[in-house]
């Protein structure tokens, strides 16, 4: 018996041996294929794919090198910057199975093919554009372009930090009713203890009367000195033109958000009484920064390929597709709501090559930089001059010349 012991011990482990030490098989896992949408301008086009390109074969290395089972791979249109194409697009996306698209001129655009892209479980990341949507509504929305209405907030730190507690509103909006800037100026003013003592909604109308009797009453309802927010578009042309017969209105500081136009000098220096309005509009800050050595790097390969320096936001869309790869990675999957619910997680602690991208909680880009204007009076011409500079990430306006 001891020895048959012995014999199906030493069989048991000679088999133990072989089995443990037997080549084994490579478990292969074959990796999820993430398509992402990118709806191309065709005058950008070759900038935008060189930039999703380079970080698509950067991520891939990512996920390789780290075992992660994910594969990215973009899906290019041109979307000629045509309503309708974008409508279309989202179709053809839809049925190449995207869900991830990465926009770039939505503007009008994206009222044609929002409710399309929600209605298909799509989240649509617009790395440029800074249209103006109810953001409420179209949470699947996410833009990393710092909104308009971050502008009105910048507006109402100006006046604030110029001592303007008090602040007549001149607007116009679809359907005659105020926009969401608007609603959000005043939260945003309100909080910083300032006052909105009234709010008129002009049309756009040409018609001189209409135009004079909408002025006439803007004139009585500001009173004196308050200054005046036009928010969402300075006045146009009608307005702009028949302001210089109320002389009240003349002596108001006004103030204009990015809808309007971007430059007011060619009109003002036709129009010599214009030229009385104290007009302070804040531009948004393209200059990169250059210590950013992400922004250097990219920077480096980008001058290369097209002979010219990327602005602060052309990484954007490179910076877009990291953020929609490491949200899914984050995620596990695809999945719209769950996307929705993380990206703004994993944008808050993003720093790219636009720098952080942290979102508001509309899904918008938090931080910025506004340069701050006001126009200016020399000999015959107007001229825009710079006065100071709001960092949103910092609690304080730096003025190179108070008002």
């Amino acid at each position: 018996m001891d020895r048959e012991n012995t014999i199906i011990i030493a069989a048991v482990i000679f088999i133990l041996v072989v089995v443990m030490f037997s080549p084994r098989e490579t478990e292969t896992t074959e990796p999820k294929k993430i398509k992402v949408g990118v709806l191309t301008n065709t005058q950008t086009n070759a900038s935008e794919v060189f930039l999703v390109d380079q970080a698509i074969n950067e991520v891939n290395k990512y996920c390789l090198n780290h075992s992660l089972p994910y594969q990215f791979t973009p899906v290019y249109k041109g979307s000629q910057n045509r309503a309708k194409i974008a409508k279309e697009m989202t179709d053809e996306f839809h049925r190449e199975d995207v869900s991830i698209i990465l926009g770039y001129h939505w503007g009008s655009m994206l009222d044609t093919c929002d409710y399309q892209s929600r209605n298909y479980g799509m989240v649509i990341i617009s790395p440029y554009s800074n249209t103006a949507v109810n953001r409420k509504v179209y949470r699947h929305i996410f833009q990393l372009t710092p909104m308009d209405i971050h502008e009105t907030q910048v507006v109402a730190r100006i006046m604030v930090d110029l001592g303007y507690m008090e602040t007549t509103l001149f607007t116009t909006t679809h359907a005659n009713q105020v926009g969401y800037i608007v609603e959000e100026f005043k939260e945003y003013y309100e909080e910083m203890g300032g006052r909105i003592n009234s709010t008129l909604i002009y049309g756009r109308s040409i018609n001189e009367t209409q135009v004079n009797e909408t002025l006439s009453q803007l004139e009585e309802m500001a009173g004196l000195k308050i200054p005046i927010l036009a928010a969402e578009t300075f006045i146009s042309d009608p307005y702009f033109t028949e302001i210089h017969k109320y002389s009240n209105l003349l002596n108001h500081t006004w103030f204009a958000t990015s809808h309007s136009n971007w430059n007011y000098t060619d009109t003002l220096s036709a129009i010599p009484e214009l030229a009385e309005i104290k007009l302070i509009h804040p531009y948004l800050d393209m200059e990169p920064d250059q210590s950013n050595p992400k922004y250097q790097a990219l920077n480096n390969l980008y001058y290369t390929e097209f002979g010219e320096n990327m602005t602060r936001y052309t990484g954007n869309l490179y910076d877009a597709v990291w953020l929609s790869a490491l949200t899914v990675i984050q995620t596990g999957e695809y999945d719209n709501v769950t996307f929705i619910e993380t990206f703004p997680e994993v944008a808050r602690d993003y720093n790219g090559v636009s720098g952080n991208c942290n979102l508001d909680q509309y899904g918008d880009r938090l931080n910025a930089g506004y340069n701050i204007y006001k126009y200016v009076l020399r000999g015959e011409n107007v001229y825009l001059k710079e006065i100071g500079y709001c960092d949103t990430s910092l609690p304080g306006i730096q003025w190179t010349e108070l008002q």
